[in-house]
């Protein structure tokens, strides 16, 4: 299902596809794979709050998989779409809920992000379905995902760290606050669907197709470099968890030794 990232060539790769990393354990971030003519492999993705990132450098770390629901000659269109909205300066704000977030193109022809509502934006796994989508393919059948109490507390954790780390004004953070408990959909599930061939994919396919890709990562004994919930990406936080992680135990002091 997935390839480790030392394996991958532009011949293999046909234009696009989907890679994902576990930055530490039960935490995943998820982007676009896509080749860019006199570029080489580029990444697209969006790491946190207005951070954008359409052209970095392809990382082995990644695992990776095709776009099994797209055709050849869609693969290359969406390649030189994903080169287009590279070559912009797009501000993409991070966000729990996606209502009313699009790409489009404006009068000029050019990629632009669309976001109607303020206090609405993408994470990195909504980041692809909305693109996907904007481009008119539809990856799951939304309606199927329920809200789950861990995503819940995952929110919750994401919403603090944005507020240590400065990344969002107050206002802001008032407006994220407001879409706590929304519906998530998870960097493994987005990364499992895309390698199906037939989309769009309900909550129970990808929830299976996602323990099976969990199974083979661990199989496979990735194992890139730790890194903690707030682990800094450029200038803000790696908000990429698919799950919150759990406080670290205080460690036991050590035993004083007796003076003989």
């Amino acid at each position: 299902m997935l390839r480790p990232g030392a394996d991958l060539t532009a011949a293999l790769l046909a234009d696009v596809g989907i890679g994902i990393f576990r930055s530490a354990p039960r935490q995943h971030h998820v982007a676009f794979i896509y080749e860019a003519e006199g570029r080489g492999i580029l990444l697209s993705h969006l790491p946190t709050h207005r951070a954008f990132r359409g052209a970095d450098p392809w990382d082995p770390k990644y695992f990776w998989t095709t776009l099994a629901g797209l055709e050849a000659t869609n693969k290359q269109v969406f390649a030189a779409w994903l080169t287009a909205l590279a070559n912009k300066p797009i501000q993409v704000a991070y966000g729990f809920s996606d209502a009313g977030c699009r790409f489009d193109r404006d009068e000029a022809g050019e990629v632009v992000f669309v976001n109607v509502t303020l206090g609405k934006g993408l994470t990195c796994a909504t980041f692809l379905i909305v693109a996907l989508e904007s481009f008119g393919y539809r990856l799951l059948v939304r309606d199927t995902w329920p809200a789950r109490a861990e995503d819940k507390e995952w929110q919750t954790q994401i919403l603090e760290q944005l507020r240590q780390c400065g990344l969002m004004n107050d206002a802001e953070l008032d407006l994220l606050s407001n879409d706590v408990g929304s519906v998530r959909f998870r960097p493994i599930e987005v990364a499992a669907s895309a390698h199906r061939a037939n989309w769009p994919v309900n909550f129970n396919d990808a929830s299976a197709l996602a323990e099976q890709i969990l199974a083979q990562i661990a199989e496979l004994r990735f194992a890139p470099k730790q890194a903690p919930p707030a682990a800094k990406v450029a200038a803000g936080v790696a908000l990429t968890t698919d799950a919150p992680a759990k406080t670290p135990a205080r460690k036991a002091k050590k035993a004083k030794t007796r003076k003989r």
